[in-house]
């Protein structure tokens, strides 16, 4: 059976699904850490965990850090 997840408006044109924080936990007990997810599309949205392979191939960039107070981003 599928699980099913409701979307959440995120900023004005974009929205969100939220995972469990017990997922990332399970997760994180067998010494792994998700920093991105894949999704496929071909009919219907699947999302995963990359292998080991796919995300040495995801370059992924680091988030910019903004300035406390400021609101610029650097």
């Amino acid at each position: 059976m599928p699980l099913i997840k409701r979307l959440i408006r995120l900023g004005k044109s974009s929205r969100a699904v939220v995972i469990p924080s017990e997922w990332l936990d399970y997760y994180r007990q067998k010494g792994l850490s998700i920093e991105l997810i894949l999704m496929e599309i071909n009919g219907e949205i699947t999302i995963r965990m990359p292998t080991e392979a796919e995300g040495e191939l995801i370059n992924v960039e680091e988030p910019r850090k903004q300035e406390a107070g400021s609101g610029k981003q650097q």
